[in-house]
């Protein structure tokens, strides 16, 4: 199921790279997407649109900057969500945008889509958010599927959780003057994997058993691992001995998740 997504921007950011790029992806996974430099006609009365657009939409995503910040559209726009209780998310599009007064934020998740970089580790945490709307939409709509749905939720969780971990710890190391401690904290890392991994595991009643299995395969792999390199001083070769464990995932079957640590695991 497809959502409606409604994108409110500062017209300053409208042809910005994290728009493209945000756009593009939301409609290859097939939603639906409001932007007022698609949606609107010739002689079209701008909040009226607005409006309609908002009311059609199941998320409203904000791209916070600091045009968005000074624009008095943009907060018409996040009244009119929150008037008619939209699920709505904060994207920060820039440095400014994120010193500024975020009291309309609260209760909602702020999200860093800065750079392309860290938007590797923010969509991900994006669109597990957008699943779980989609879900229990189908919750509503497809009652007689209730206990599959509710499967499916559950393991979107957990796999969310895991992204929101990747997330967060990445964008602790960039907004920090890192030192070279934090950057090899491999150990750290690890074991946060291993904690998720066994969690979704545990989770995954409607996985194949191929899914099941590389989940508890993996996860005591790790805790070799981590009980044969346990010093500080042997992080370089416990790095290199998950990366060959990582690996070894079936291609056949490959997991989002797993590409989702081969990735970040590359950061440190």
């Amino acid at each position: 199921m497809a959502l409606n997504v409604f994108i409110s921007h500062a017209w300053a950011n409208k042809d910005c790279d994290q728009m493209k790029r945000l756009e593009f992806k939301l409609r290859t996974d097939g939603h639906s997407v409001w932007v007022d430099t698609h949606n609107m006609q010739s002689g079209d009365r701008l909040l009226d649109k607005i409006k309609e657009g908002i009311q059609q939409s199941d998320v409203v995503l904000v791209m916070w900057s600091v045009e968005a910040v000074l624009s008095e559209t943009i907060k018409k726009e996040i009244a009119m969500a929150q008037e008619m209780d939209k699920h709505l998310f904060f994207l920060l599009i820039d440095e400014y945008g994120e010193m500024s007064d975020k009291t309309m934020m609260n209760n909602y998740l702020m999200l860093n889509f800065i750079d392309d970089e860290v938007f590797t580790y923010t969509f991900p945490v994006l669109n597990g958010h957008l699943m779980d709307i989609e879900f229990k939409k189908l919750l509503i709509e497809i009652p007689s599927d209730t206990i599959e749905i509710q499967s499916l939720i559950a393991e979107n969780e957990a796999t969310l959780t895991l992204f929101k971990e990747l997330y967060n710890h990445y964008v602790r190391m960039k907004t920090r003057n890192k030192n070279a401690s934090e950057s090899k904290n491999f150990v750290g890392f690890i074991q946060m994997q291993l904690f998720y991994f066994k969690e979704m595991a545990k989770t995954s009643d409607g996985k194949s058993q191929h899914w099941k299995n590389t989940m508890s395969t993996f996860s005591n792999q790790v805790i070799d691992l981590l009980a044969k390199y346990p010093k500080p001083e042997q992080n370089e070769a416990l790095k290199s001995a998950f990366y060959q464990t990582i690996k070894q995932v079936d291609p056949n079957e490959i997991i989002p998740e797993f590409d989702a640590v081969r990735k970040y695991a590359q950061s440190f």
